[in-house]
């Protein structure tokens, strides 16, 4: 054998080995997930969304106080539209909201029941 040969060091696949110690450590991370019962709402539907339920909330305030809050530069000729507009959103917004509520209700009393 030569003597280069001996010195040579052995070729490690770093890419391989990152993967791999990603891999263990994804495998480890969910096990830690999966057995914490604190973490059981990552697999029940979606709670409701905070921040929209609060644009819902904002929107109807621009309805029940008109110029106060919302917009202040709606016309007189605009206003119709523009409340239709307003009307169509929350409606939009409340409806998949209550649904999610819905769903996590449902999902809930499953497990109870």
């Amino acid at each position: 054998m030569s003597d280069a040969s001996k010195d040579q060091q052995p070729v490690i696949d770093h890419q391989a080995v990152c993967v791999e110690t990603i891999n263990d450590a994804a495998v480890s991370i969910e096990a830690s997930i999966r057995s914490d019962t604190a973490s059981e709402h990552l697999f029940s539907p979606r709670l409701p969304d905070r921040d929209r339920v609060l644009q819902i909330l904002d929107r109807f305030m621009w309805l029940i106080f008109p110029g106060f809050f919302g917009p202040r530069n709606v016309t007189p000729d605009g206003l119709l539209d523009h409340l239709k507009a307003v009307l169509g959103r929350i409606a939009v917004d409340l409806q998949a909201q209550v649904e999610a509520a819905l769903r996590y209700k449902d999902a809930l009393d499953g497990k109870s029941g």
